[in-house]
């Protein structure tokens, strides 16, 4: 991992930073004794002016709720539950299973009901499953229905085609990690929002000894370890957005790299922040950029420099995803992975205009702004999305078709009596 270069400017002496508060000028004064620091990463006079003025905490901005993606959560809610069962078929490779094997996992699945509401669950969904007496067992299984095998065949080809992004994404993952690896199990949890097919770990990864490496170290788990490190891929989607925006306004790059790199805000409706809040945000803003691909081990988590690392780790994290959203509850397990704060829920809500927590459908699901106008995402959908998009109409229109074949049930019996 790339190293953060020492904030060393000709006016920071000593005597200079003795007023500062005493965080910062410890962290200053270690870092300007350790490391090196590269030309286009300086610290302007601006960002060092920044920096003495940010020593008092982050102003709070109102945090209103935002209908359009508390909808988008809401719906993913909704569908969750269905979409691991149809998962349990790409990933045991069958065309039916057991109804009871369902059934005893149905915890595993989301669904807190007993085994009769489970199957009266599944039931309700005659678009996507049919059940059926096992002519040997002579005893209920379920399968996906024909459009739903044709989804997840569509699914299987995309996942194929992807396969190099795939690899991409995973090696950039591993190298915004400590020590570029994490647990194996810890990356499935990724997988459904990097859009990772559920054999990555069996299938894809040992394809590809060059790049990674699965170590168990006298461990109960496995570790996926990266291997060599690629400087063409340690540049954010943040990084990518800005040069092309130069380029596009014939903007020289050297000029545009000299700068700090600026997070887009933009608030829900209605949410306008206090004079204080926009200065602290200015200041904060002419920070330096610290890139998550570089070791930031000397700097402290909860200060504006810390926040401007969580917030371009967190950035570009939700870049990688598929839909420019993760759950809290996931994150809360890369911790250690990824230097984290504690209180991821309390830290994102510091910048209301960069992230949205919605709290819906019982979960905590970070977005980030930026990727979506309303509860749409702005940039073309991946493949895996518009699936998911399709699967999720199937999903609306089966509790329909069931009340219309019970009223038709219910006339059919009227009219006969």
């Amino acid at each position: 991992m790339a190293t953060i270069p020492a904030m060393v400017n000709s006016s920071l002496t000593r005597e200079s930073i003795m007023g500062w508060p005493l965080w910062m000028a410890t962290k200053v004064g270690n870092v300007a004794a350790s490391f090196q620091f590269q030309s286009h990463r300086c610290i302007s006079k601006a960002s060092v002016s920044a920096l003495q003025r940010l020593n008092y905490p982050v102003p709070k901005i109102r945090i209103k709720q935002d209908r359009f993606l508390d909808h988008d959560a809401e719906e993913e809610k909704s569908i969750a539950p269905l979409v691991r069962i149809k998962n349990m078929f790409l990933m045991f490779k069958k065309e039916a299973i057991p109804l009871q094997y369902l059934t005893l996992r149905r915890r595993m699945l989301g669904l807190r009901t007993t085994e009769e509401r489970f199957e009266e669950f599944v039931r309700n969904y005659p678009t996507l499953f049919k059940i059926y007496t096992h002519p040997d067992e002579h005893r209920p299984w379920l399968r996906l229905t024909a459009d739903v095998m044709k989804l997840v065949e569509q699914e299987r080809r995309i996942h194929a085609s992807q396969e190099h992004v795939t690899v991409e994404k995973l090696r950039r993952l591993l190298m915004l990690a400590q020590g570029q690896q994490i647990r194996a199990n810890r990356v499935m949890l990724l997988a459904p929002f990097f859009g990772f097919p559920d054999d990555l770990i069996t299938r894809v990864v040992p394809k590809y000894p060059e790049y990674f490496n699965l170590a168990q170290h006298g461990k109960p788990y496995q570790t996926l370890e990266l291997i060599g490190w690629d400087e063409t891929l340690a540049v954010t989607e943040l990084e990518k957005k800005v040069k092309m925006e130069a380029q596009a306004s014939d903007l020289d790059c050297a000029q545009k790299r000299g700068n700090p790199l600026s997070f887009k805000f933009q608030y829900t409706l209605g949410v306008i922040p206090t004079k204080k809040a926009i200065s602290y945000l200015e200041e904060w803003q002419k920070l330096p950029f610290i890139s998550p691909y570089e070791d930031a081990d000397n700097i402290e988590i909860g200060t504006p420099l810390g926040d401007r690392r969580m917030v371009a780790l967190l950035h570009e994290l939700l870049s990688l995803t598929i839909q420019k959203k993760l759950t809290i509850e996931i994150l809360n397990h890369f911790h250690n992975e990824f230097n984290l704060p504690g209180n991821i829920f309390k830290a994102v809500n510091r910048y209301p205009g960069i992230f949205y927590v919605s709290v819906k459908g019982a979960l905590h699901t970070l977005y980030l702004r930026e990727g979506y106008e309303r509860q749409h995402l702005i940039e073309e959908c991946h493949p895996l999305v518009r699936l998911k998009e399709r699967f999720s109409k199937m999903v609306q229109n089966g509790p329909r078709l069931c009340r219309m074949w019970k009223n038709a049930k219910r006339t059919a019996r009227y009219k006969v009596e």
